[in-house]
């Protein structure tokens, strides 16, 4: 079997955490993990150019779209891809987007004094710093590589499944 390689935005060093881990964990609730390989790529256009260099048909870039998901084709252009069929998927805006959907599995990383975040969580314009403001009352605030292995692992993916379309598309790719 050939597995589809997964080009992540993300954090490859495993000094605050594994983002690898996180993001197979995660998957892995609706996709067998032989199915695919995590490569974090630590920014997306990193991320961008191994796809790229990649030759093979059975790849998929996951990064932030970094704004709201109206610019998801604009994006894919700026990024050099012809459009989001070629396996280009978008957390929108970013990852954090995706915790603040789920306030409960941020309760459970974070303890219950993390406040209750209500509104469409795909809006939020900054979703990390917004994230960060809300455990400011933590001896260690939200930290994108350290917090978001736990977080990821966590998370209920059929609610992601529902609440982002790319990773629903994300989901049915790996899956094939």
């Amino acid at each position: 079997m050939v597995k589809t390689v997964v080009y992540i935005e993300g954090s490859s060093s495993k000094v605050n955490g594994d983002l690898r881990k996180g993001f197979r964990t995660l998957l892995s609730k609706k996709v067998a993990s032989e199915k695919f390989q995590i490569i974090p790529c630590n920014d997306k256009h990193s991320a961008v150019r191994m796809f790229n260099k990649d030759k093979s048909n059975k790849k998929v870039v996951v990064t932030d779209l970094d704004k709201h998901e109206n610019f998801r084709e604009q994006e894919v252009e700026s990024l050099g891809l012809k459009n989001q069929d070629e396996g280009c998927f978008f957390m929108v805006q970013e990852m954090e987007a995706w915790f603040l959907s789920q306030p409960e599995i941020c309760k459970l990383v974070f303890g219950n004094q993390f406040p209750n975040f209500t509104g469409d969580a795909k809006n939020v314009e900054n979703p990390s710093k917004k994230l960060k403001e809300m455990t400011a009352y933590k001896k260690h605030p939200y930290h994108k590589v350290k917090h978001a292995t736990d977080l990821l692992e966590n998370l209920n993916i059929d609610e992601l499944e529902n609440n982002f379309p790319d990773v629903k598309r994300l989901v049915e790719t790996l899956s094939k």
